[in-house]
């Protein structure tokens, strides 16, 4: 409980100073204690199960961690295949499909669930994004899971079927899971207002899941891991005056940005995100000005986004 109070202590004291990440271990690093079994995601603290959490009849989420006592739900090494996690040692993991326990029993899914560190102000525009790694004993792979926005807590589910809810950020079609790469899953969303919970599954029923074949000797089942989930405010105002970022010409451009900074700590990271929030071009910033091709890129808007140890400003571009 010590641990809890601490990291509550932390987050709230983090996000007052530099309003970054609204989702309270994102990284699932922080624990109540460590998993013991199959199926302890709520000790991650603060996530949850929306559904009862029984084996036999609803979606049971599991919590991987290095301090497992379990070899099932160990990391790198697990029930699901091998991998170390994106960052830290732990991560989560549902199915997003599948037909493994019966013929009979389909629509199989699991979801993860978690309150905002605060809640969500109407017309503010926020970028979420999280990494997804397929678990190696999968006999298919796909690109669907999407991020639903509610204003209350969803519990209590006492089934395996997709949530009747339509996202409102979903992964790009194509934009599929493999067992070596953690994939960056990503997009913008505008509140409606008063939201303050995130659930993260696959809203799809199977007919309109797409599940691509890679593995014809594994488990009939769609697997993944998931690390590193965040939502941050996207803003060009920096409410404590410590604007890191100046200037960006030529605006719109052809070739080339030139990016102005003022001085700026060397961990800093320049991001070009397309419009559903998908990041194109990544780099650190060593100096006071950066200039980033975008010939390659095509016509339309796109956001650059610098993160820093003081802030996250995002700007507007226009690519011709």
């Amino acid at each position: 409980m010590r641990r809890i109070i601490t990291f509550l202590i932390a987050i709230n004291s983090f996000n007052l100073l530099f309003a970054q990440n609204l989702v309270p271990n994102g990284d699932f690093e922080y624990y109540s204690s460590c998993p013991s079994d199959q199926a302890q995601l709520n000790k991650a603290y603060p996530w949850i199960n929306p559904s009862t959490n029984d084996m036999e009849y609803s979606g049971t989420p599991d919590y991987f961690n290095q301090c497992s006592t379990c070899s099932e739900e160990d990391v790198p090494n697990n029930y699901f295949g091998f991998q170390p996690a994106h960052s830290g040692v732990a991560y989560s993991g549902i199915f997003l499909w599948s037909i493994y326990f019966s013929a009979t029993l389909n629509n199989v899914r699991e979801y993860i669930e978690t309150p905002l560190t605060s809640t969500l102000s109407a017309n503010s525009c926020y970028h979420f994004k999280m990494y997804v790694n397929l678990g190696n004993n999968c006999k298919y792979t796909t690109s669907d899971i999407g991020v639903y926005f509610s204003d209350t807590a969803v519990t209590g589910i006492t089934n395996f079927h997709p949530l009747l809810f339509i996202p409102q950020i979903n992964n790009i079609a194509g934009n599929t899971f493999d067992t070596l790469n953690w994939t960056l899953v990503s997009g913008n969303y505008t509140a409606i207002g008063g939201e303050h919970y995130i659930i993260i599954g696959n809203f799809k029923n199977d007919s309109n899941t797409t599940a691509i074949l890679v593995n014809n000797s594994a488990p009939n089942y769609t697997y993944c891991f998931i690390d590193d989930v965040s939502l941050t405010l996207i803003t060009g105002i920096n409410d404590f005056d410590k604007n890191v970022l100046k200037n960006i010409y030529p605006n719109p451009a052809v070739n080339s940005i030139t990016i102005e900074t003022a001085t700026i700590a060397s961990e800093s990271t320049l991001e070009i995100l397309n419009i559903n929030g998908q990041e194109i071009i990544k780099k650190q910033i060593k100096d006071s000005k950066t200039q980033v091709d975008i010939s390659n890129l095509t016509s339309g808007m796109y956001f650059v986004r610098i993160v820093s140890d003081k802030n996250v400003e995002v700007r507007k571009i226009i690519k011709e």
